[in-house]
């Protein structure tokens, strides 16, 4: 779920980094297209409206989720499972 909010919030400037990184530059380095990222994403915005903020939000969420549930899923197993023997742990020592 997390992923997912951060994704939507992020994914603006991603497109805009993205955009950026694929502009071609001249001899003299100037790209010319974008001089800062708020005038880049205002300009995209007047362009192609707001909604074009979040282009490519639904593959990235695709890509992003499944992952994220297969890295993170077996990782709080492991952290859940150890503090349960840590717990389990401490309540033994406290008994003695």
């Amino acid at each position: 779920m997390f992923l997912a909010v951060a994704a939507t919030v992020i994914s603006p400037l991603e497109l805009f980094r993205t955009r950026m990184q694929s502009v071609h530059t001249d001899t003299k380095g100037n790209a010319g297209l974008f001089r800062g990222v708020a005038q880049g994403i205002v300009a995209m915005v007047r362009s192609e409206g707001v909604l074009s903020l979040w282009r490519g939000l639904t593959p990235t969420l695709w890509r992003d989720v499944p992952f994220s549930g297969r890295v993170f899923s077996p990782l709080w197993c492991c952290v859940t499972a150890i503090s349960l023997h840590s717990c389990s742990k401490k309540a033994d020592q406290t008994l003695f």
